[in-house]
């Protein structure tokens, strides 16, 4: 897959001390690299840069994402931090 088409896909954290945390990747970096969010510690405006080896994407996607990129308000972080939960909360 390339990775520029990954934007808005949920993935988890396979390795690092973030190993288990679910992310939205809102950015493309380089060859290796993205760029994720989480809401809460990881804001849309300041996103995480992962290794893609330490990310399993998954297939889903949040349709939505394109306007909470544009939106980098807190509303925005808000609600992909409500989607995130809502995923963790299913797969227990």
């Amino acid at each position: 897959m390339k990775h520029d088409t990954a934007v808005g896909r949920i993935c988890i954290s396979k390795a690092g001390h973030d190993k288990g945390t679910y992310y939205v990747i809102v950015s493309a970096l380089d060859d290796k690299h993205v760029g994720v969010a989480d809401g809460t510690i990881r804001t849309i405006s300041s996103p995480k840069k992962k290794n893609l080896r330490h990310l399993f994407i998954m297939n889903s996607a949040i349709s939505e994402i394109e306007r909470l990129l544009d939106g980098e308000s807190v509303s925005s972080n808000l609600k992909l931090a409500a989607i995130l939960q809502a995923l963790r909360d299913d797969a227990k």
